[in-house]
């Protein structure tokens, strides 16, 4: 259920027309994307945006229940891992395989392709049901630099 307003249209439609439990797939500029996936490619330049840049500006439109971190993340990225649990604590965490993460990204309601090059950069946002209980309990809401 959508909350705020991404400015990007693709992107903001994609969030108000999520609904329970649909995949929101955040990817870095490496990520192989399948074909066939519906994507919104939001990078500009390297960079930017990064991971955390774009998950933030999601989860103040989307509620999400869960996520889950490329399985590779803390291994090969650990800050980035820290850094989003730090972010998140509201939310429960998980792994995702690069085998479940495909699959995740042909079934994702989007795949949305940021300018990260950070080593495995990749995550899955778990959209929250509606209901004003889940909302509050779900709630990440974050102040974005502009």
């Amino acid at each position: 259920m959508i909350k705020n307003t991404v400015i990007n249209a693709e992107l903001g439609y994609a969030l108000a027309t999520a609904r329970h439990k649909d995949a929101i797939v955040i990817c870095d500029a490496n990520m192989p994307i399948p074909d066939g996936c519906n994507v919104i490619d939001v990078s500009l330049i390297r960079g930017v945006p990064t991971l955390e840049q774009t998950m933030c500006a999601i989860l103040n439109d989307l509620v999400a229940e869960r996520y889950e971190v490329f399985e590779l993340m803390p291994q090969y990225n650990d800050a980035m891992y820290q850094k989003i649990q730090s972010l998140l604590p509201q939310l429960p965490g998980g792994t995702i395989s690069q085998d479940r993460l495909t699959e995740t990204m042909q079934k994702a309601k989007v795949v949305v392709r940021t300018g990260d090059f950070g080593s495995c950069c990749t995550m899955v946002l778990y959209s929250a049901s509606g209901m004003d209980k889940y909302v509050k309990q779900y709630d990440c809401s974050f102040l974005l630099e502009k």
